[in-house]
């Protein structure tokens, strides 16, 4: 948990600090992302356990623009890659086995216009005794924008859940509160970063 809580701090209150001209450095600060599917069975870099009764989780994801050029030009964005790492003895992956991917996902402006909505499927799966078993978890989470920086040319938004709803859902049964939500503008290539917080069962 201590170690959790310095990753957020490095992230929530140095992130400006630590930019460079090659954002994806920033992704050196936990685990690489992989292209949609992350196949990283070592859970030497999770987080830590839930002994103290919480689990956390990240997510990692970096955007190309939607194949489709209208909903490019209005803002629309889908997968290209993707991390998601869970506290080590979590309920969505008990025996830190799993790898995690995503389809059919759109990250969006809201219709508000003053954040984003992020949905899809996080596909979890686990491989024992040559048997292949996949989970489906589908979510849509509403991000509103509280404020943003600018430094050396790259701008940083810090974004917290749409007010009434506070949790990133993964249906059915798993909710993350978020602690930490950060995007990265880029019209080609932005990224968002959520850490997520909830009670062990």
């Amino acid at each position: 948990m201590i170690m959790l809580r310095l990753k957020l701090a490095i992230i929530s209150f140095s992130l400006v600090s630590i930019m460079v001209p090659n954002f994806r450095t920033i992704y050196a600060l936990d685990v690489p992302t992989e292209d949609v599917r992350n196949d990283n069975n070592d859970t030497s870099n999770q987080q830590n356990s839930s002994d103290s009764g919480s689990e956390q989780m990240t997510l990692i994801a970096q955007f190309k623009p939607e194949e489709n050029e209208f909903l490019a030009k209005d803002g629309y964005y889908q997968v290209q890659k993707f991390d998601f790492v869970a506290s080590n003895g979590s309920d969505i992956c008990p025996l830190n086995n799993c790898i995690y991917s995503v389809e059919n996902t759109q990250f969006r402006p809201n219709s508000a216009n003053v954040g984003y909505v992020f949905e899809g499927r996080l596909t979890v799966t686990t491989v024992d005794g040559g048997v292949k078993k996949s989970e489906f978890y589908y979510f849509n989470v509403g991000l509103d924008k509280t404020s943003e920086e600018e430094r050396n040319g790259m701008t940083i938004q810090f974004l917290e859940a749409t007010s009434g709803l506070g949790s990133f859902s993964l249906s059915p049964g798993i909710d993350y509160n978020i602690i930490n939500a950060t995007l990265l503008v880029d019209k080609k290539s932005p990224s968002l970063t959520i850490y997520g917080e909830r009670a062990h069962h």
